[in-house]
């Protein structure tokens, strides 16, 4: 954020210098500090940008003891802007505001509970509020209660929520319209506390949004969706599985019935159960059990034709082996429980239909291979006794 910042203020406001005061923590076990603001700054080397990063040692608040200091060194330098960006902060600490004209809190929508913001004393102080990675899931509504929030700790009750300086934005993208409207505020708030004349083609409004995305916000959790999808398909299927057996279980009940006893009452309700469970069948289903029959008298005749882009594709479903027997190109299950062909079919099904997942048309082009596009008779292969070997004594060493 800082960085993006900079970059603006030296292509908007020329002349003007600007210092940067950089606080990084300490930590307590090693006592060092890891002093790694500057190694992401890009827009830092020019004659009018100086950059300096302190520890906070022992300090147990978010600035350095040496910060009074150091702004006061730069003061004498001569710089027109001074920027102090402090250690990450927690819900009490609120002592940048001491020293600062213009105070900015940077902070994501991951806050939790809209209940926390109370405990945030930066929103009673800070000038701008700005929620950054406002690409995330989430963000606008972080926002409104930012808004509201920020509402409430200084009673401005007779302004609406939005007028309130709160900004999403999106430091990371290129040239980031929210970012802009940021610089713009921010501008603004500096000329009004600290008497200076800058101006910036830049305006306060701006609709912020992630640009140039691979995966679009709301489908981050394709991968969960597709999931999802897969696991419920699989749950009617078995649903459906269930009742077609139990379908196929009452007809032969009743058949025999129908040849031994012939009790009417006992078909009649029977009958009236085979209705009510023939209703929970999905058409899908149902269409799938009319058409199983048809479907296997296709698939046994000689030749299989299909229709691609109004013409007609005629193959033969049977292949010779070396022993003269006709082997066919698909043979369908000899399934007579309707449970068993709507399982086979929800699961398996014929080559080009779905779920059937080892093509996309229901048979491969004579003449080629099963690997590429050369024509049978060009294909080298390796004898059928030596593969048996080979795989028999890979068997035998494992």
């Amino acid at each position: 954020m800082t960085d993006e910042l900079i970059r603006r203020f030296i292509n908007e406001i020329p002349d003007e210098r600007v210092a940067i005061l950089s606080v990084d923590p300490t930590k307590q076990k090693t006592g060092g500090a890891l002093l790694g603001d500057r190694i992401r700054m890009n827009s830092i080397f020019s004659e009018r940008v100086y950059m300096r990063s302190l520890a906070t040692r022992h300090s147990k608040s978010e600035l350095s003891l040496a910060i009074k200091d150091a702004i006061s060194v730069v003061k004498a330098a001569g710089f027109d802007l001074i920027i102090v960006e402090t250690s990450g902060i927690g819900q009490g600490d609120a002592e940048i505001a001491e020293i600062c004209d213009v105070s900015m809190y940077v902070m994501t929508s991951e806050f939790g509970a809209p209940s926390q913001l109370e405990k945030i004393d930066m929103i009673d102080y800070a000038d701008l509020i700005v929620i950054n990675k406002y690409e995330r899931k989430g963000s606008e509504d972080a926002k409104n209660q930012v808004q509201k929030q920020y509402q409430r700790s200084r009673t401005l009750f007779d302004q609406d929520p939005s007028e309130m300086p709160v900004y999403g934005t999106i430091a990371s993208q290129f040239n980031d319209p929210g970012t802009n409207a940021l610089f713009a505020a921010l501008i603004e708030k500096l000329n009004e506390k600290s008497g200076t004349a800058w101006s910036t083609a830049f305006s306060k409004e701006a609709d912020v949004y992630k640009q140039n995305v691979i995966i679009p916000t709301d489908r981050r959790y394709y991968l969960r969706e597709i999931s999802d999808t897969v696991r419920s398909y699989h749950k009617r299927a078995a649903e459906q599985v269930r009742i077609a057996r139990r379908l196929f279980q009452l007809e032969g009940a009743i058949d025999a019935i129908k040849e031994n006893d012939n009790d009417s009452d006992m078909v009649a309700s029977l009958e009236k159960l085979k209705e009510e469970t023939a209703s929970n069948l999905s058409p899908e289903s149902k269409k799938i059990l009319s058409g199983w029959m048809d479907l296997k008298e296709k698939y046994a005749g000689e030749q299989f034709v299909t229709k691609v882009r109004d013409k007609e594709i005629v193959t033969k479903l049977k292949t010779k082996s070396l022993s003269g027997l006709m082997i066919p190109r698909v043979a369908l299950p000899k399934y007579v429980d309707y449970g068993e062909i709507l399982g086979w079919v929800f699961r398996e099904n014929v080559p080009g239909f779905f779920p059937y997942t080892a093509g996309v048309f229901p048979f491969k082009r004579e003449g080629k291979t099963r690997s590429g596009n050369l024509p049978v008779k060009d294909r080298q292969t390796v004898p059928t006794g030596v593969f048996i070997i080979y795989q028999r004594m890979i068997l035998l060493n494992g």
